[in-house]
């Protein structure tokens, strides 16, 4: 039996960073479900939508501790 699983649910050791704080993860977690729903829920791309989400996050918190 296969089971889908929404991709931005998805936890792995390879795409969690453990110097993120619980606020970010729930933010990049939120965010990378935004990017599969806007990419039409296509499997297969989790890793890049986390990435993807993980950066937009970071940089975002960087700018404001920057301005």
């Amino acid at each position: 039996m296969h089971m889908r699983v929404d991709p931005a649910h998805q936890e792995s050791g390879q795409v969690k960073s453990e110097h993120l704080n619980p606020e970010q993860q729930e933010r990049i977690r939120r965010r990378a479900h935004q990017i599969y729903e806007e990419h039409g829920r296509e499997e297969g791309h989790a890793l890049n939508h986390w990435l993807q989400a993980k950066a937009e996050v970071v940089n975002g918190d960087r700018s404001l501790k920057a301005g």
